[in-house]
């Protein structure tokens, strides 16, 4: 989501749960597709989803929604006769950057259907000035950006004028003085074989979180400058310690009272319960690092961390696998959850008093408050996705995977609306 122009931009994807259940049988011929879930509903033939990402604008004035844009059906899916598929398929994050002629421009990052129809076009990434009309930045084949053939961007920053963007397979951190050439406009920065995730401008850094699966997440922090790959100065190493089944990916980052709140990504295949659970790290100004929300643990050094909140993985809920968004609103920082047991739900009905994402703040960055745990009471409301402040309230966009996303607001007392 993005506030520009005066209005609430949302971009979507379609059928997700669809194309998780064809990339994993793709994978692995034993895992279903259509997936075994009844509350699913999938085309019984993978080619024939629906995958056209929209994007829909608020407009506050009036209260309606718009569709601005829906991605074209014109890609011609390999080994099928005549069938065609989204030139994207979701999109991932949006964000506002100030060009170099001092025009803003809201740059959207797509992903495409690679994982499911290999040999379809990679990830693109649109740009729009107006907030209605958006058109993909040039990706001429032989060039850094044509070439990528990413399946999907991810987080971008402004740092020292400069435009940074994660791309996901290939793993890459890029960067553009000029993004909306596209092209060779492009390089990329980080050395090649470190999976980058999330990255956020903090204390004058550009910190970059890396993906380990085994040892866990990295964060590492850089100027951006001399020769490429740029140096990084690791912060938290080997998913902060926690042994076992430490975080392997950092999902979100978040500056709140002067420090870097850093949301993980505890999700563990094949794990029973207690190998499940995100948590929740602080990067303070002089790059010493807490956990606020997790597991004690023993360093390298000896120290003891313990989680300074007083609660576990989770936020004490195990299967809350992801701290999946983080945002500052009204003086408070917001986290919400990605809570893996609405999926679980078919195979142990006792989950659900906890089934649905959970929504906590804090106001002072270590004592949380929850505002619900069950999905605003819709069990199938299972993630937090999208959470962003405006001058219209909080805005809140869930993951559905299998009745659509909704889009909920938040007013606090005695909020006050703009004079339109």
């Amino acid at each position: 989501m993005a506030w520009f122009q005066g209005k609430l931009l949302v971009g979507t994807n379609r059928a997700i749960a669809c194309v998780q259940a064809e990339a994993e049988h793709l994978k692995n011929s034993s895992d279903p597709y259509p997936p075994s879930d009844p509350n699913v509903s999938c085309t019984p033939d993978p080619t024939d989803l629906p995958l056209q990402a929209e994007i829909w604008s608020w407009d506050p004035t009036t209260n309606a929604w718009t569709r601005v844009y829906q991605s074209p059906n014109d890609v011609p899916i390999p080994n099928t006769l005549l069938k065609k598929t989204a030139r994207d398929i979701g999109f991932r994050n949006m964000f506002i950057f100030t060009e170099q002629s001092g025009q803003q421009a809201l740059y959207v990052s797509g992903c495409a259907a690679t994982q499911i129809y290999p040999g379809v076009p990679g990830a693109r990434v649109l740009r729009s000035t107006d907030g209605v009309n958006f058109q993909p930045l040039s990706q001429t084949p032989g060039t850094v950006f044509g070439d990528l053939n990413s399946f999907c961007f991810r987080t971008a920053a402004s740092y020292n004028g400069k435009f940074y963007l994660i791309s996901l397979n290939p793993g890459a951190v890029l960067e553009a003085t000029n993004p909306e050439l596209g092209d060779n406009a492009f390089q990329v920065v980080s050395k090649k074989g470190n999976v980058p995730n999330e990255l956020m401008v903090f204390n004058n850094y550009l910190y970059i979180s890396f993906d380990d699966p085994t040892q866990g997440f990295t964060i590492a922090k850089t100027q951006a400058t001399g020769t490429i790959p740029y140096k990084m100065t690791s912060i938290i190493t080997n998913g902060g310690y926690k042994t076992p089944n430490p975080n392997k990916t950092v999902l979100t980052l978040q500056t709140f009272n002067g420090s870097l709140y850093c949301g993980g990504d505890g999700l563990t295949l094949g794990g029973g319960f207690s190998a499940q659970g995100a948590e929740l790290f602080r990067i303070n100004a002089d790059d010493t690092w807490d956990v606020i929300v997790g597991a004690s643990r023993t360093l390298p050094d000896g120290t003891i961390k313990n989680p300074l909140s007083g609660l576990g993985v989770g936020f004490g809920w195990n299967y809350n696998n992801h701290m999946w968004r983080q945002e500052v609103f009204d003086n408070r920082l917001y986290v919400g959850t990605y809570d893996e047991s609405t999926q679980l739900r078919l195979y142990n009905p006792n989950l659900g008093p906890q089934e649905g994402f959970d929504l906590y703040y804090t106001s002072d960055g270590v004592n949380f408050t929850m505002v619900d745990k069950n999905g605003f009471e819709d069990i199938y409301n299972n993630g937090v996705r999208g959470l962003l402040s405006t001058p219209y309230g909080l805005f809140l966009g869930t993951a559905n995977e299998w009745y659509g996303t909704q889009i909920w607001r938040a007013m606090p007392p005695g909020f006050v609306l703009p004079a339109h």
